[in-house]
């Protein structure tokens, strides 16, 4: 068996091993939480994800606007200004 299918049957055999009306109700509370735990870092990552693709693309967006600002002696002065600094 491969790591990744070990890793995801773990929460369905803590549940085959809780009982309800049992002494073992504790194991429904764990798988529960691991998969809370699971769910919850899945969610987080493709949040990071969406972020990091909108400030990567907001920060291709503005290179060409500084691009153009270099064809003008105004602001190609305060640039340098701004670059010895």
């Amino acid at each position: 068996m491969r790591y990744s299918s070990t890793v995801t049957m773990r929460p369905h055999s803590l549940m085959q091993k809780g009982e309800i009306f049992g002494r073992d109700i504790v194991f429904y509370f764990a798988a529960i939480a691991v998969y809370i735990v699971v769910g919850l870092t899945a969610v987080y990552t493709m949040f990071l994800l969406a972020l990091s693709k909108i400030a990567l693309s907001v920060l291709i967006s503005m290179g060409p606007i500084f691009m153009v600002l270099l064809f003008f002696e105004s602001t190609r002065s305060s640039s340098k200004r701004g670059s010895r600094n």
